[in-house]
């Protein structure tokens, strides 16, 4: 009793058949406006109402669906739900977060109900740390109220440094400031690099040497970079180039470089910006030192400069990423 599918599809370019390799059977994946999409799916249950409404008992019961205790669902926000007859939703069976931009259901039955909205914040808690500082727990709510960048790196103080110490024939330049280390391994001279581009124009990189770049302010990318890139601005990547985490590195030489242009104390112009009225005055200090509890960092067992830990593993992206029933290549 249905009409044919041309009067649902464009024929012409509204559908595609994917065909399994080795199989004789395939996919027919059809293209519908919103309208003609609901008009076919009316007409469809009408036709086949019992056969559906038995195939939804299967996971549904008393208008919602239900689960075994103990048991949850881990969906990233998305949830299908029956509407009412005035197209509400049920507001017992979904809660709509509007600050979180998730739904969260109640999804439990019997002793461990309420589990779901457990895990909804827990996941919520980890979301909104990671957008803070990128660890999971222990962000202040003065770190919650502070810029991403801000959380990471001191930015007044690479503001002064630049200021103070762009001028200098050998590690200043326009606009930056680099702390610069020889590695005897391959003779090069890799650099930490500081730079502000508050003026409209971004920081233009090409300097392929460069193992840990930050910019208060915007960044092109014009050379493949590997290394740790920070902005406080739009990183835009040109020409096909490519941004490579240190980590993902297998040459332990680089891991070393970048090291040791984090750690490679320079003599530089420093204004203690804590004491009011305070003058410039010459210092010795490591690129480390302009970072928030940068002091603190373990590069990796290479302790310098503090005692406490922080190591390069401590947000692990594996766990951020789930996946069923595919194959990891």
């Amino acid at each position: 009793n249905l009409s044919t599918l041309s009067s649902y599809v464009n024929v012409t370019n509204g559908y595609k058949i994917v065909q399994p390799y080795g199989s004789d059977l395939g996919y027919v994946y059809m293209q519908m406006s919103g309208d003609k999409a609901n008009e076919y799916y009316e007409k469809y249950y009408k036709n086949n109402k019992e056969r559906l409404n038995n195939y939804f008992m299967v996971y549904a019961g008393s208008g919602k669906i239900e689960l075994p205790a103990g048991s949850n669902i881990s969906a990233d926000g998305n949830f299908l739900s029956a509407l009412k007859s005035d197209s509400s939703v049920v507001s017992d069976n979904v809660i709509y977060n509007t600050d979180s931009q998730l739904y969260r259901a109640n999804l439990q039955t019997g002793p461990d109900a309420g589990q779901a909205v457990a895990i909804h914040d827990d996941y919520t808690t980890k979301k909104d740390n990671l957008c803070a500082k990128l660890i999971k727990q222990g962000v202040t709510p003065t770190e919650f109220a502070n810029k991403l960048f801000d959380n990471l790196v001191l930015r007044n103080d690479i503001i002064s440094l630049i200021n103070l110490n762009s001028s200098d024939p050998l590690y200043g330049g326009a606009n930056k400031y680099s702390f610069i280390a020889h590695n005897d391994t391959d003779g090069h001279d890799y650099k930490a690099v500081f730079a502000k581009y508050d003026s409209g124009t971004p920081f233009d990189y090409n300097d392929t040497d460069i193992r840990v770049l930050v910019v208060v302010g915007d960044v092109e990318i014009n050379a493949d970079f590997t290394g740790l890139l920070i902005a406080s601005g739009t990183v835009t990547i040109n020409g096909g180039h490519t941004i490579t985490s240190i980590v993902n590195v297998s040459d332990d030489n680089q891991m070393q470089a970048l090291k040791d242009c984090l750690q490679k104390k320079q003599s530089l112009m420093y204004l203690n910006t804590v004491s009011a009225g305070s003058l410039p005055h010459a210092e010795e200090r490591s690129a480390l030192q302009y970072f928030r509890d940068g002091s603190g960092y373990d590069l990796d067992g290479l302790q310098k400069n503090g005692s406490s830990t922080v190591s390069k593993n401590s947000v692990e992206f594996t766990e951020l990423v789930k996946f069923n029933n595919w194959i990891k290549k």
